[in-house]
């Protein structure tokens, strides 16, 4: 994400010369999307609204998550290596690639919203990201829904988003349809929000 946030303001300068931009700008990103999304709206003013959606905290969490979860054969001692040697290779400082970092630098306000059960970026994280933004920032934690379901939730998040990229707050007492029951193994599902 330390490049890709100059890639996409790049971008983003090509857009608007070529009059395809109409300010402010919002993003909408997941998982790693969501923690780049971040990341470009602390160092670019033009993007003002920010869905992060599952972002992860720290990223060598996440990978040794992902990890657990799909590379359970790959030994855990060389994924940490490869993780203490990531930030030399990139040039930038440890803990440069950590969304906490970020946010904790340059604090922006977003609509956080989390997976209950997501092993991969844990609301708790989502949550500690959410603490760390600007004021205003809201969190939706959806119920029984996992870093795999989440984005089969967005039909059921489009309000909120729409609601929150147009700069007004979804309503604190949101509450989403069941995350569908092939996806959650037959847990509720609904939201819960804070702030």
């Amino acid at each position: 994400g330390v490049r890709e946030a100059g890639d996409l303001s790049r971008l983003l300068d090509v857009l608007a010369g070529n009059g395809r931009v109409t300010e402010p700008v919002a993003v909408v990103g997941y998982s790693y999307g969501a923690a780049l999304a971040l990341r470009w709206s602390g160092v670019d003013p033009r993007v003002r609204r920010v869905v992060a959606i599952a972002p992860y905290a720290e990223l060598s969490r996440s990978v040794l998550n992902v990890r657990r979860g799909y590379a359970p054969l790959v030994p855990a001692a060389c994924v940490r290596a490869g993780l203490r040697r990531l930030p030399g290779l990139l040039g930038v400082a440890p803990g440069a690639l950590d969304t906490t970092t970020v946010l904790a630098r340059a604090p922006v306000p977003a609509l956080f919203v989390a997976g209950e059960r997501d092993d991969i970026t844990p609301a708790s994280d989502v949550r500690r990201l959410h603490a760390l933004a600007a004021p205003g920032s809201q969190l939706l934690v959806v119920a029984g829904a996992t870093h795999e379901t989440l984005p089969y939730c967005m039909d059921d998040l489009s309000e909120p988003v729409r609601l929150w990229l147009g700069g007004a707050k979804p309503t604190p007492a949101l509450r989403l349809p069941r995350v569908p029951s092939r996806l959650a193994r037959g847990t509720a599902a609904g939201a819960k929000t804070a702030r």
